[in-house]
């Protein structure tokens, strides 16, 4: 039972990390759409960015301006 109890409190601890911020140099969101329609939840656009909700997780696209 012990093991089991470590393996809870690891969970608890990795459940408290924050969000990670990953930059990609590729990626749009017709290509997550077409290779995972099953996942998708929703799909928001907001001001800042598009947020794709998938049934386990959130992938926030920030819209940057062209220069």
């Amino acid at each position: 039972m012990k093991g089991k109890i470590a393996n809870i409190n690891e969970l608890r601890d990795q459940s408290r990390v924050p969000d990670g911020d990953y930059v990609l140099e590729s990626m749009n969101i017709k290509e997550i759409v077409d290779k995972y329609p099953d996942k998708i939840v929703d799909v928001i656009d907001r001001k800042k960015d598009v947020v794709i909700i998938m049934d386990t997780c959130r992938i926030v696209f920030k819209k940057v301006r062209s220069k």
